[in-house]
């Protein structure tokens, strides 16, 4: 798997509508930008292999990405990162946290900012859940996490 078959996951599965922005002008812009009925944002996607057992998790996520989703976020816009590690799990991280994931985080920590995860193969149920935490809806408890230590 790769960020562009990530892409084709979500694009197949993700009842959102989403457009593929491919911006060699500036740099650290997501990958995709969604809109809706009275909501938009942006996406960046990530895709590991695996994780590390011990150490620091590098995402890949780069400094210009990271000073992107800041400046984003501290004007109100909301954005989003999607790691797909292996094909085992789909993680969602509010992109106001991208300073912390930036900074190669080991496990612990990183967990402490997921907004939304699954593990394992996702139904219809959670991408539609994962749908809703991207939207700003009425979220699943169950499926949302709390990220207010990250």
């Amino acid at each position: 798997m790769s960020e562009a078959s990530l892409w084709t996951l979500l694009r197949t599965n993700l009842p959102i509508t989403m457009y593929r922005v491919e911006n060699k002008v500036s740099s650290g812009m997501p990958d995709i930008h969604y809109v809706g009925n009275n909501f938009s944002g942006w996406i960046e996607l990530k895709y590991i292999k695996d994780l590390p057992v011990k150490g620091k998790i590098n995402i890949g996520l780069s400094r210009s990405q990271h000073l992107w989703h800041s400046s984003y976020n501290g004007y109100g816009g909301k954005s989003w990162i999607i790691v797909r590690i292996g094909r085992f799990a789909l993680l969602l991280f509010n992109g106001k946290y991208a300073s912390k994931i930036v900074k190669r985080p080991n496990y612990s920590d990183l967990e402490k900012c997921i907004q939304w995860g699954h593990w394992g193969n996702m139904k219809d149920d959670q991408w539609k859940n994962l749908a809703k935490e991207i939207k700003g809806e009425k979220k699943d408890r169950a499926a949302s996490r709390n990220v207010r230590e990250c």
